[in-house]
């Protein structure tokens, strides 16, 4: 679809190494070609990207989603993470900005969505993107929600005795036990078994993940993944089939030795749509803090999907983003 200079089109292979410079440009940042192949790996959800390029063949806008299967209640769909939404200096002039990302974006929305491709879509946009995306975008089909951001007491010591011990290690026979055990919980959550946690944690080049899991009687429990950032120690994930408030406990005990070992300032996870989990981490030392400007927005474009019904119930964590 041409617009006026400018092809808009869906993603054709060998365009990764034009999107990578655009997206270095634009966020200052520097992202190897293995983490965006990572990232948009061919996998059997689809990849779902849009570019606007210029004459010259540069990729001046972009609008991408990574996908994952998701339930939502009774049914199992494709949803898709709003990703690396940018438009280059280039096209930055007067209303050109403006013009050339909703062009970008309605034509992602023309093309990759529906029933029988992204249902639904998330993100978390920036303070100014918010604006824009409740102005013209339908950003507010669900009304903007402020992540849960919960912080660890170091001063405080675990419980000693849980009932259960932890193990180390992403294995697949207990990640898709314990998500089976464990999905009845979750209204809207991404189905996080191992084929979901094979590619989210073991695969990214350069990015170590720690899978911990509270085993009672040699059954999964609860699982957490761990990633360590200088100097904050973030818990990416969290999975628990809600038996025994033991199992997070358990968790517990191992991440804060972990922050000890390493000594980090702060332990820090997101967790929404669990407030079952929330109480017991309360409980346990964890408590709520506010973070500046980190909201979820949703839309749908399914009609058995609606987001305005979400606020409490989609499960997010740190993993449902790709910040870490």
């Amino acid at each position: 679809m041409m617009q006026g200079n400018l092809h808009i089109r869906a993603y054709e292979p060998g365009d990764e190494e034009r999107i990578n410079d655009a997206f270095c440009e634009v966020f200052a940042t520097h992202r190897s070609l293995a983490e965006w192949r990572w990232k948009f790996a061919e996998r059997p959800e689809g990849r779902w990207i849009i570019v606007a390029v210029d004459a010259g063949g540069n990729v001046v806008g972009h609008y991408a989603a990574v996908p994952a299967r998701t339930k939502v209640d009774g049914l199992t769909v494709v949803a898709g993470q709003i990703v690396d939404v940018l438009t280059r200096p280039s096209v930055r002039i007067g209303l050109a900005a403006a013009r050339t990302y909703l062009q970008t974006v309605n034509a992602f929305f023309d093309t990759m969505t529906g029933p029988d491709k992204l249902s639904f879509l998330y993100g978390f946009p920036s303070e100014a993107a918010l604006r824009l995306g409740v102005a013209k975008l339908g950003y507010d089909a669900m009304p903007p929600q402020e992540v849960p951001v919960l912080r660890r007491d170091l001063g405080r010591r675990s419980r000693y005795f849980t009932g259960h011990r932890l193990l180390r290690g992403f294995n697949a026979e207990k990640i898709d036990t314990l998500w089976l055990r464990s999905a009845v919980r979750y209204r809207v959550a991404i189905l996080r078994d191992a084929e979901f946690y094979k590619w989210r944690y073991t695969t990214r080049p350069d990015v170590e993940y720690l899978y911990l899991c509270a085993v009672r009687r040699g059954e999964p429990r609860a699982a957490a993944v761990v990633r360590w950032q200088s100097p904050v120690l973030h818990v990416v994930d969290l999975v628990w089939d809600g038996s025994d408030e033991g199992a997070i406990a358990e968790l517990d005990r191992g991440i804060v030795a972990m922050a000890r070992g390493v000594s980090a300032e702060r332990v820090e996870m997101w967790l929404s749509g669990d407030p079952e989990a929330s109480s017991v981490l309360v409980h346990l030392g964890w408590s709520r803090v506010g973070v500046p400007n980190l909201i979820v927005v949703a839309r749908s474009f399914d009609p058995r999907v609606d987001v305005a019904a979400f606020p409490g119930i989609h499960y997010l964590t740190m993993g449902d983003s790709d910040l870490f």
